[in-house]
């Protein structure tokens, strides 16, 4: 079936607009503007066919699993560093931003699963060293060698040899889900020592012990005897500091 032809428009250029008849000149100019229902009647009769896993074995001569298996190994060995990368980047700016290093930990708990279930042994133990430094973060641990002689990273590296990687992957998605509960809760105080640091004039260097967090703070009167007078001053109490300080008052406050 052949539709018939049918005379085109003239072709108006931006260029030519320069008399008052602009309205002529845009009706012109939408005759050459097609419908996308007549720019994809063309390709509705044709019947692609996608390259299936099916064909990919037949070509290959072994079994679709098998295939699978290969094919998704083979995607992961090209992808795996930039993942890893990614992650580690993100772990050497933990003290800037902790939150990063709570969305990191999805993309590590699938890489991890994967190289697991793939029985990629090289790539699970730099995956899994990447886990102990988030560990290590998490727990405010000094080293990540002190990190990595625990139970749960023994027991990983054994379940890359085990034969039944279910329990590995349980073991793999229980440790990243308490990782997260706990750095959420540290992001929750970062947060708060930090609005209570801009409180402080020069307080930024409360800020440079990333383990030191916020308690609480009050009122004190002092009524100097001398001076008959009442003076109110402001405590902080952090973890492992105890900061007071005089109100002042400010052209913005």
């Amino acid at each position: 079936h052949v539709s018939p032809i049918t005379e085109a428009a003239p072709i108006i250029a931006f260029s030519d607009i320069t008399e008052c008849n602009i309205g002529e000149k845009l009706k012109l100019m939408t005759k050459n503007v097609k419908k996308s229902e007549e720019l994809l009647r063309g390709l509705a009769v044709h019947n692609f066919r996608f390259y299936t896993m099916e064909d990919y074995a037949q070509h290959k001569s072994c079994a679709t699993q098998d295939t699978l298996c290969g094919l998704s190994k083979s995607l992961f060995v090209s992808t795996w560093h930039y993942f890893h990368n990614l992650i580690k980047a993100t772990i050497k700016n933990a003290q800037l931003d902790p939150e990063a290093v709570v969305l990191s930990l999805d993309l590590l708990s699938s890489s991890l699963c994967s190289a697991l279930c793939l029985e990629m042994k090289k790539e699970f133990n730099s995956l899994l060293h990447l886990l102990a430094r988030v560990k290590m973060f998490a727990e405010k641990a000094t080293t990540v060698e002190a990190v990595e002689v625990q139970d749960w990273f023994n027991d990983l590296q054994v379940a890359m040899e085990n034969e039944d990687k279910v329990p590995g992957l349980e073991q793999i998605l229980e440790i990243i889900h308490e990782m997260k509960e706990s750095l959420q809760i540290d992001n929750v105080a970062r947060k708060q020592i930090t609005r209570i640091v801009r409180l402080i004039q020069d307080g930024q260097f409360l800020l440079e012990d990333p383990t030191r967090f916020f308690v609480r703070d009050g009122e004190i009167m002092r009524r100097s005897h001398r001076m008959s007078r009442n003076t109110k001053y402001i405590f902080f109490l952090f973890s492992d500091i105890l900061l007071y300080a005089k109100p002042v008052s400010t052209s913005s406050e």
